[in-house]
């Protein structure tokens, strides 16, 4: 059976913690599902004082689009 849904994750590697996670159809992108959710995440991250963000993320994120 094919996949039915794409998942986005945003994990903290220093404690393994997921700090947002996405579940949405297969045909949304996961640079599509990773801008929607950037802003929530560094608007979490600053509430509790945490202004040194470093985002890595794994291959197909490349474009100048989503680096901006």
């Amino acid at each position: 059976m094919p996949s039915l849904a794409r998942g986005s994750l945003f994990v903290d590697l220093c404690t393994s913690l997921i700090i947002s996670a996405r579940f949405a159809p297969w045909h949304v992108g996961e640079q599509t599902m990773a801008e929607e959710q950037l802003p929530e995440v560094i608007n979490q991250l600053r509430s509790l004082e945490q202004e040194k963000l470093l985002f890595i993320y794994d291959r197909g994120y490349i474009s100048i689009k989503f680096i901006e």
